[in-house]
């Protein structure tokens, strides 16, 4: 049923939001069930302003300079006087990374309170040219 439901939504290098829950199920057994509410193209959430922040995490084993200077370049200086929205204007939402050492089983959040990231077209190719270095999530 879901796959069916859902199935237009799989296709390669798309991006989507995917909404679910995790509970025990109508008799409430030791076994936790998830199920999806609802998916939908990201670039259809940022559309609707829903997107309250982006987390990128970040893989340290695979940190390099060129990662460094990818990030660099999604990210936005808060002092930026904001643009008056309008359907042309990107989102900029506030940015967290986590940084994440999973030899040592280690990990870092941050929040930044200096720079938000403008989620579009560059915000993604971080994600895609990191070949899985970096992922990002987002919180509405």
């Amino acid at each position: 049923d879901d796959y069916v439901k859902f199935s237009p939504y799989f296709t390669e290098n798309s991006f989507v939001c995917v909404t679910g829950k995790v509970d025990h199920g109508k008799f409430g057994g030791p076994n936790l069930r998830r199920s999806i509410i609802k998916v939908e193209f990201l670039s259809d959430v940022l559309k609707h302003g829903m997107v309250k922040s982006v987390t990128f995490v970040v893989d340290i084993e695979k940190m390099d300079n060129s990662m460094v200077d990818l990030i660099g370049d999604v990210l936005v200086s808060n002092k930026r006087k904001p643009a008056l929205p309008d359907a042309a204007t990107t989102p900029v939402v506030p940015v967290k990374f986590k940084f994440v050492d999973k030899t040592r089983r280690f990990d870092l959040g941050m929040s930044s309170q200096t720079y938000s990231v403008e989620l579009g077209a560059k915000a993604m190719r971080l994600v895609d040219e990191s070949e899985g270095a970096i992922t990002m999530s987002v919180t509405m």
